[in-house]
């Protein structure tokens, strides 16, 4: 008859004492709190996750400048997109790029801002561009009749 297997969990952190035996943790201490890797992500919680505590797995926040509405200047128009914002927990504030910068065709455009921070992790964001289209008119050609 085969038995449970049961995961011993000396300092009862909730983490068992392999897994902190292996990824370099105290299995004598409750250090199910503390953020080995700097992340912001307690050690429990990649634990739980099946993450590894000592490795930068957090992606950075990206904030997409606000939504722009243009009136077309010609075929193609350059717009000011702004400038997006990105932060990592360990990396602090980073560049985020977009993947189109344009000119743009009249119409309706989605732009995605980008940023990486040290570690590889990826972070996005979108704005929505709306270019107007240029439309002219032309006066009415009218007479009078009897003149």
């Amino acid at each position: 008859m085969v038995g449970e297997v049961f995961a011993i969990d000396t300092d009862g952190d909730g983490m068992d004492d392999q897994f902190e035996v292996d990824h370099d943790l105290d299995p004598n201490v409750d250090d199910a709190s503390e953020d080995a890797d700097g992340d912001g992500r307690s050690n429990l919680d990649e634990y739980l996750e099946g993450k590894d505590p000592n490795a930068d797995d957090v992606n950075p926040l990206v904030t997409a400048p606000a939504d722009v509405v243009a009136n077309s200047t010609g075929y193609k128009t350059q717009v000011a997109l702004g400038e997006a914002t990105a932060t990592d927990t360990l990396d602090g504030d980073i560049s985020a790029s977009a993947d189109n910068t344009g000119p743009f065709e009249s119409g309706s455009h989605v732009i995605t801002w980008t940023a990486t921070d040290a570690a590889g992790n990826s972070g996005m964001d979108t704005q929505n561009l709306t270019i107007n289209p240029q439309v002219t008119t032309a006066p009415q050609g009218r007479t009078a009749e009897g003149n």
